[in-house]
C-alpha cells in the first residue's frame, strides 16, 4: 500500500493539463490557416466598404475608419473561435485514437451527502460542502468544485420533479456562501 500526502497549489494543474492537451493533439496548418483567412477576410471585406462609402456620400467618409476596426474585431472573434473549436475537435478526436470511447456509460448519484459520478473507466465523488456553486446554463447545470466543473447534462433527469429533487439536495447541502453564489431555480 502507498499512502502518500501532499500540497497541491490551486491552479498547479493548468500548465501541465494544457501539455497534456498538446501532446494528444497538435494543431496542424488547416487549424491555423482558417481562422487567419477569417480574421484576414473580413479586414479585407472592411476595406472595401471603406473605400466604397466615400462614392455613396462623402458624409460617411468619416466612418469608414471606425468600420475597419469593426470588421477588424468581428475577424478576430471569429477567427479565435474557428480556431477553439478546430482545436477542441483535433483533442477529442486524439483522444479517440488513444482509446478513449466515445461515449461514456455514466452513473450520477445524488444525495444528502454529495455528488457521485461513475463510469466503466473511472469515478469520482464530493461532499456538497465542497462545492463552491451551481448555476445553470442552457442544457447543463454547471457545478463547480475548486478547479474542477461538472456539467451536468438536464436530460439525466427523468422528470421536472427529478431534477428539482437534484436542485433541493443541493440547496440542503450547499455552505451558505456556496448558496449565496449559486441560482438554484429552473
Amino acid at each position: 500500500m502507498i499512502d502518500i500526502q501532499a500540497d497541491i497549489s490551486l491552479g498547479e494543474a493548468i500548465r501541465p493539463a494544457a501539455l497534456a492537451q498538446d501532446h494528444v493533439y497538435k494543431p496542424n496548418a488547416r487549424a491555423i490557416f482558417i481562422p487567419a483567412l477569417a480574421l484576414a477576410g473580413s479586414i479585407i471585406l472592411a476595406t472595401i466598404f471603406g473605400m466604397l462609402l466615400p462614392l455613396l456620400s462623402f458624409s460617411l467618409q468619416p466612418i469608414a475608419s471606425l468600420l475597419w476596426i469593426v470588421g477588424a474585431f468581428l475577424g478576430l472573434i471569429a477567427a479565435l473561435r474557428i480556431f477553439s473549436r478546430e482545436h477542441m475537435r483535433g483533442f477529442l478526436a486524439g483522444l479517440k485514437g488513444l482509446g478513449s470511447p466515445a461515449v461514456f456509460h455514466t452513473r450520477f448519484r445524488f444525495d444528502e451527502d454529495g455528488i457521485a459520478i461513475s463510469s466503466q473507466r473511472s469515478s469520482w465523488r464530493c461532499p456538497w460542502t465542497s462545492v463552491l456553486f451551481v448555476i445553470p446554463a442552457a442544457d447543463h447545470w454547471l457545478v463547480q468544485v475548486d478547479v474542477t466543473t461538472l456539467a451536468l447534462p438536464r436530460r439525466i433527469f427523468a422528470d421536472p420533479a427529478q431534477e428539482q429533487a437534484f436542485l433541493d439536495l443541493a440547496a440542503q447541502g450547499l455552505t451558505p456562501e456556496a448558496k449565496a453564489r449559486s441560482k438554484l431555480a429552473r
